[in-house]
């Protein structure tokens, strides 16, 4: 009867591990030098379902066509562009032709490289953009056209770039009712299906994609978020305000984050913390939440958490420090730069609420190398050699924060009504494949990426000079 049990139990725990990850490829001999530094990174095809994985080193690149069943069609063998151009904007896409547009560090000048599968050909130019007058804000990948996203210098003008494959076409969106974007003015682009942690989310402009629209968000005051809503078929623009729970009120912190058609707002000061749900369709709160210094909160899923260095979004408790007292986590969070997050698996949000109260930096994983990126962030614990610009890939991008400040935080779970509901906070996908590396701390070339609606973590593993794709759940 133990023996049955014990079986039973291992079955189970197979099963669990199995549905975690699904290892999709693997391609032998994807890199020639021993000794080199080497990159990978992806180009989904967002029509066709198809994938292009590029590996890189030194003196030369390779670009592998891979189908909808993750099978390997055509590989172009090429050497890698000049070293000038270290970011990477985005790219387009045909059922033959993938071409990858970079720029340089100050975002003034442009390259271009061109993956023909159809001729078997790679070739690469610059690319010149008439935008001397415009200052880049960001760029989106939607139906395989890029959006290359610009702001007139010195007034609220929006430029949105439209390339399909390198034919370009300018929209001009009037934003002077709006107000919110100017000469200083940092979007930081946000992907909601994957966990994203405080240090990115607390970020006063974001840039939210969902289906045919572009969302900014501004949360330049205590008062009100401001959405600006584009539809990248018409080149319209629509504005809505939200008032913030901390209106008419002062000595509060707020922010706020979309996920789902739902704006989810914090507030918070040293003696209480309030967040909201609202549905942006209906305009209708459907959910709040608060609480004061004296109580007890009793919608969080996990202990009040102080953290050295942020690793992941929901689970990890290493080097994590319990506060008891709500009263102390209410200063905490009061003092640093407020942030939201919400993530969804299956009927259930997991709501983290929190700050943090410094962004040492960023990982040069922000700025990649045209050429080949080293792994710059041997001290991080989460290691990703991608190149993961938000532009390209907020997934990586996402994955690879890190910051040498505190983070304070609580986990929350909701359910489909956005009412709170007990349980255990759920492993992420980044957390899987956090455990995945533990593995094997050898494994290089690696990248993370979104295709599908399913996040995929790649690797190239030097003991059997082979490469790997899995799929995570």
């Amino acid at each position: 009867m133990i023996y049955k049990r014990l079986l039973c139990i291992l079955v189970g725990l197979y099963a669990v591990i199995s549905t975690a990850q699904k290892q999709r490829i693997q391609i032998p001999h994807t890199f020639s030098a021993e000794n080199d530094e080497k990159v990978s990174y992806a180009i989904p095809n967002q029509l066709n379902d198809e994938l292009v994985l590029i590996a890189q080193e030194s003196k030369q690149t390779k670009a592998y066509l891979i189908n909808a069943a993750y099978g390997l069609k055509k590989v172009i063998k090429t050497k890698p562009i000049t070293r000038k151009f270290k970011n990477i904007i985005g790219y387009t896409a045909t059922d033959t032709e993938y071409i990858v547009f970079f720029s340089n560090k100050q975002n003034t000048k442009f390259f271009i490289q061109k993956f023909d599968f159809k001729n078997g050909t790679a070739t690469s130019r610059p690319l010149t953009l008439p935008i001397k007058n415009e200052r880049y804000l960001e760029s989106i990948n939607h139906q395989n056209k890029l959006h290359f996203i610009t702001n007139t210098k010195g007034t609220s003008e929006l430029n949105i770039h439209t390339f399909t494959t390198t034919q370009r076409q300018t929209h001009r969106i009037a934003l002077d009712t709006l107000n919110s974007i100017h000469s200083s003015t940092i979007i930081t682009k946000i992907e909601t299906a994957i966990p994203n942690v405080i240090e990115t989310t607390n970020a006063s402009n974001k840039l939210y994609h969902v289906d045919d629209e572009i969302i900014f968000s501004f949360d330049h005051n205590n008062i009100e978020t401001k959405l600006c809503f584009i539809n990248l078929n018409t080149f319209t623009a629509r504005f809505k305000n939200y008032d913030k729970p901390s209106k008419n009120k002062e000595g509060y912190r707020s922010n706020s984050y979309l996920l789902d058609n739902k704006l989810f707002q914090i507030a918070s000061s040293k003696k209480e913390m309030k967040f909201t749900v609202t549905d942006i369709v209906t305009d209708t709160i459907i959910k709040e939440y608060a609480v004061k210094k004296g109580e007890n909160i009793t919608f969080k899923n996990s202990p009040i958490v102080q953290q050295g260095t942020t690793t992941f979004y929901g689970t990890s408790e290493s080097g994590a420090k319990g506060i008891e007292e709500t009263a102390k986590f209410l200063k905490k969070i009061a003092i640093g730069d407020v942030g939201i997050s919400a993530y969804k698996m299956g009927d259930v949000y997991n709501v983290l609420l929190g700050a943090n109260t410094l962004i040492v930096g960023v990982s040069e994983y922000g700025m990649p190398m045209g050429g080949f990126m080293p792994p710059v962030m041997a001290s991080s614990r989460h290691l990703v050699n991608t190149h993961a610009t938000p532009s390209l890939n907020p997934t990586a991008f996402s994955y690879s924060r890190y910051t040498d400040a505190r983070s304070t935080y609580i986990n929350c779970l909701l359910d489909a009504n956005f009412d709170h509901t007990e349980g255990k906070v759920f492993d992420n996908q980044f957390d899987k494949i956090h455990k995945l590396e533990k593995q094997n701390d050898q494994l290089t070339a690696k990248t993370i990426f979104t295709h599908r609606g399913k996040v995929h973590f790649g690797y190239f593993n030097p003991k059997d000079r082979t490469y790997r794709l899995h799929l995570f759940e």
